[in-house]
């Protein structure tokens, strides 16, 4: 599909720039175009701040072609533009954001007792959501970050594991949690084996929480 693009349709409307189709695939690099983005983005430009909306269910090799344009289309983004989210203020702000995620998506519903927008809004494609606590270090960082933009919300915490009880064991270490994240904060100048020791701290006590919530309860 990628072969089929005109160089015309290869223009980024944020930034003004077009790029040839010329070049091959396999000859492109362009690392300013990530994945994940705001709730209904696959990826986004971090230079232009542009996302890419997709209607899934998708054939993979469909998928793959769109991602492939879009990375073309944004090839000529300049290096010296540097799309700044905008500031969150409201937890309104925040769900539209790209700093979103499972387990931080199913804090923003208990914590203001609105449904998740994207159900509300009917959109077409598939919204991966549900009620999972965080499974990893960057699905906690997420709500960690959630957190610190309305910390009036930490003390409300038992609210999670009131609605889903799978969420129990990381309520009551939630404390532990935080402080093993902000190790991995501190640690992120240091060897890339202490970066990787304290991330796997965390991790492994990510997984204990996830056992306690599956182990039957004894009585």
């Amino acid at each position: 599909m990628a072969e089929d693009v005109e160089a015309d349709d290869l223009y980024c409307p944020n930034c003004g720039t077009s790029e040839s189709a010329d070049t091959g695939i396999e000859e492109m690099r362009v690392d300013w175009v990530v994945m994940g983005g705001k709730l209904g983005e696959v990826g986004y430009c971090t230079r232009c701040g542009e996302g890419l909306e997709m209607q899934l269910p998708l054939p993979v090799d469909t998928a793959v072609a769109l991602m492939n344009e879009f990375c073309w289309r944004h090839r000529g983004c300049p290096p010296d533009m540097k799309y700044e989210e905008p500031e969150i203020k409201t937890p309104k702000d925040w769900i539209e954001s790209r700093d979103v995620g499972v387990s931080s998506i199913a804090i923003w519903t208990v914590m203001t007792g609105e449904k998740h927008p994207h159900l509300e809004r009917g959109k077409s494609y598939q919204v991966r959501w549900s009620n999972e606590p965080p499974r990893d270090v960057a699905d906690f960082g997420r709500c960690y970050r959630l957190l610190n933009y309305f910390p009036e919300w930490r003390p409300q915490m038992e609210k999670m594991s009131a609605r889903f009880p799978w969420w129990k064991p990381h309520v009551e270490h939630w404390t532990e949690l935080m402080a093993l994240y902000e190790g991995t904060l501190e640690a992120s100048g240091l060897h890339p084996l202490d970066r990787e020791k304290a991330s796997r701290a965390l991790y492994d006590r990510l997984k204990q929480c996830e056992q306690e919530a599956k182990a039957p309860v004894q009585g």
